[in-house]
């Protein structure tokens, strides 16, 4: 943080830099004690430095000035999705908790379904004085789901609705590959997830829901899943909540360790963003995800969602291999509604979008795939100090309609 006397001496230079980073690990599987060893030496090398600057910070003289701390907004939330129906609830933020530099969040949500979800996240700039950056994640759900049996082409009738009681937590650390060149990362991290899958049934009620989701479908009745990741990431946006400039890119490999049925995966996207002008904002994205081995189902990509191909209801394409292209134009304005202005702020857009994807069970066969297409329009309430934003998009597809409204925009 610029308030440490240690690092007031690390140069800030930023360069524009374009990565492209692409492995193939169905022929060269990543081992996964390589990948633990890996972490844990750059961990331990990041815990060495943290040391190495505090004793520097408590030797130096120099007195900074305090600044006020920020204190916690309590925003009320509506999330409405095919999935979910209508849902209610509330996202506390605090942009400087547990201290200046780091981000906490708690979301809670209760649904008409009666489905709900409690949520924690948190993310820590100069973690324990060191040049990590850490982000961590909790959240515990039931929610409603569907799975249409995988492919790029499933039928109607196949849609299949179950109830997954569970959650997941994931932790990720990330620093600068060289301290001259702040957006170019290292990324290290795990996720893991567990479910309890009950209710399996046909959407339709018909009979025949065990030949989509039976015993021949890995994770069919639910269980654990991790995945341990490393990659590079370059990360040049303006703001990580709410960006309107900069770009996004990254390339990821993983390996699961502890889950039943192992997999491996690589997962790559870039995404930019830009302004026209004072009203104006542009944003794409490109985004590919690939599993190998025997995953569960319900960790394979999927479009169709509250993010991705947002006309497409019910998840409707799920495999092992995942791509996506999204573009988004936003009009901003400004509009002082009582109570909302000095509360949330003021900040409005209008916004339109298209989308287009596909999926198979391995990259090649997906690259050759037909491509779905959802696009909508939507509105945004981008809050005070742009650590979030409220959504609103009304999405289209040959498959249906989508109206979805969920905290923050959809990459």
């Amino acid at each position: 943080m610029q308030d440490k006397v240690y690092m007031s001496r690390m140069p800030r230079i930023l360069n524009g830099v374009q990565t492209r980073f692409h492995r193939t690990l169905a022929d060269n599987p990543v081992r996964p004690m390589t990948v633990i060893a890996t972490m844990g030496i750059l961990l331990l090398t990041g815990g060495t430095e943290a040391a190495t600057a505090q004793k520097t910070a408590a030797d130096s003289t120099s007195v900074t000035p305090t600044a006020k701390k920020a204190g916690y907004t309590i925003i009320p939330g509506l999330k409405i999705s095919p999935e979910i129906g209508i849902g209610v609830g509330m996202m506390a933020v605090n942009p400087q908790s547990p201290r200046e530099g780091a981000r906490m969040e708690y979301r809670l949500l209760y649904t008409t379904r009666g489905q709900a979800e409690a949520r924690i996240s948190n993310r820590t700039t100069e973690f324990f004085g060191s040049q990590w950056e850490a982000r961590f994640e909790g959240s515990f759900q039931r929610f409603p789901d569907s799975y249409f049996g995988g492919g790029n082409n499933p039928n109607d009738s196949d849609e299949t609705e179950y109830s997954p009681l569970g959650g997941y937590a994931f932790t990720y650390f990330t620093r600068p590959i060289v301290a001259a060149v702040p957006p170019i990362k290292f990324i290290a991290g795990v996720r893991a997830e567990f479910w309890d899958i009950s209710d399996i049934h046909k959407a339709d009620g018909s009979l025949g829901a065990s030949q989509i989701l039976g015993p021949q479908v890995s994770g069919y009745r639910g269980g654990l899943a991790d995945l341990w990741e490393s990659g590079i990431e370059y990360d040049a946006r303006d703001s990580k909540d709410v960006p309107a400039r900069g770009i996004h890119a990254s390339q990821r490999i993983g390996t699961s360790i502890a889950a039943k049925d192992a997999f491996r995966s690589s997962e790559s996207w870039i995404a930019a963003y830009q302004t026209l002008g004072r009203r104006w904002e542009v944003a794409g994205k490109l985004w590919q995800k690939t599993l190998f081995g025997n995953p569960a189902f319900f960790v394979e990509p999927n479009l169709g969602n509250e993010d991705v191909l947002r006309g497409v209801p019910h998840k409707r394409f799920r495999d092992k291999s995942a791509q996506a292209a999204q573009a988004e134009i936003r009009f901003g304005f400004p509009l002082a509604l009582p109570l909302i202005a000095g509360w949330l702020g003021k900040d409005w857009q209008i916004a339109t979008f298209g989308e287009t994807g596909r999926v198979d069970s391995d990259f090649e066969e997906a690259s050759q795939g037909t491509l779905h297409y959802s696009g909508g329009v939507g509105g945004r309430l981008v809050f005070n100090n742009r650590v979030g934003c409220m959504r609103g998009d009304l999405g289209f597809s040959e498959h249906g309609v989508a109206f979805i409204v969920k905290f923050n925009q959809a990459f």
